[in-house]
């Protein structure tokens, strides 16, 4: 009986989660402004793409933290998914992260927290429901099945260096399969930012593809990765991947507290996995925006879902 009664519990609050306003609306990421040819510079070449992102990546190593919340969409055995939106925590060196997920409403309140080297190269999760509690917990390895299954990005390479990283790699390894147009765009915004795209377009070869890379003016930065397949003899383009950077601050100063499963504000501590933050730990970050998602009430516990800004 109270097994019955925890579950109907639970299924109130995941029909609450579905339909709360944190997901009314449309959960694209908000690209106001799109290329086009009046706006494009030709005359460029794939040398030119080259070192550019090389003066990326020389930036993002002078960055020793950073937090972003990531839209992303991939195309998974010809079915393109749902959006998801992560918030982010990211430190380059140890490489570390940890990912609230936001969306879509069934992943809402996930967790996953990842330090190089550290607790055996493990990533632990913590999940919405699993079948043994309400709240699951999970430590996989970064590229284990379970943790890449229907991913095109693992997560541990979900970042601004290491997209870039692959995207370039991408164009390297196509770039012998035939003549590749490049041209830049200015005048494209995400979140009324101003970005400069650069496009990458094979029409030849065994995989024709169009690659786009949206660059902020400002924080000269990468921002957004988009890589299409161009499919028949129109070449229409159909997507394949799009992972977009939202709200970046590069001067985050994040601790070893951001990325240790014992922080009060992780969902770790709140299940009592692990015992508190020793006294004198730096504390965390404060909270711009906190909202309560969803509540439950179980043999385990109440617990809260929040969404962390």
């Amino acid at each position: 009986m109270k097994r019955i009664s925890c579950l109907l519990i639970f299924a109130v609050a995941a029909i609450a989660v579905l339909f709360s306003p944190a997901f009314a609306g449309d959960p694209k990421p908000p690209i106001s402004a799109i290329p086009s040819a009046e706006n494009a510079e030709k005359h460029w070449q794939v040398t030119d793409v080259y070192a550019r992102a090389d003066e990326w990546l020389k930036r993002l190593a002078a960055i020793d933290s950073y937090t972003t919340t990531i839209c992303s969409r991939e195309l998974i055995d010809g079915t393109l998914g749902d959006y998801r939106h992560i918030y982010m925590k990211f430190r380059p060196q140890p490489t570390s992260f940890y990912f609230y997920f936001l969306g879509p409403p069934w992943a809402l309140g996930r967790e996953a927290v990842y330090v190089e080297n550290l607790r055996d190269g493990l990533v632990n999760f913590t999940f919405i429901s699993d079948s043994r509690a309400c709240f699951g917990l999970r430590a996989l390895r970064p590229d284990s099945f379970l943790a890449t299954h229907g991913l095109r990005c693992p997560m541990h390479k979900l970042n601004l260096r290491d997209l870039t990283e692959r995207e370039i790699s991408f164009l390297k390894e196509h770039e012998g399969n035939g003549p590749c147009t490049v041209r830049q765009f200015a005048g494209a915004k995400i979140n009324d930012r101003l970005c400069t795209v650069i496009q990458v377009t094979q029409d030849g070869g065994k995989e024709p593809f169009m690659l786009r890379i949206f660059a902020d003016d400002v924080l000269q930065l990468p921002v957004r990765f988009e890589l299409h397949l161009l499919d028949g003899k129109e070449h229409k383009p159909e997507l394949l991947e799009e992972y977009t950077f939202l709200d970046i601050n590069p001067d985050a100063k994040l601790t070893d507290l951001d990325f240790d499963m014992r922080n009060p504000r992780y969902g770790w501590h709140r299940l009592k996995v692990f015992p508190a933050s020793p006294p004198d730990s730096t504390p965390p970050p404060a909270v711009a925006r906190e909202k309560i998602a969803a509540s439950e009430s179980c043999n385990c516990g109440r617990r809260w879902l929040r969404r962390r800004r």
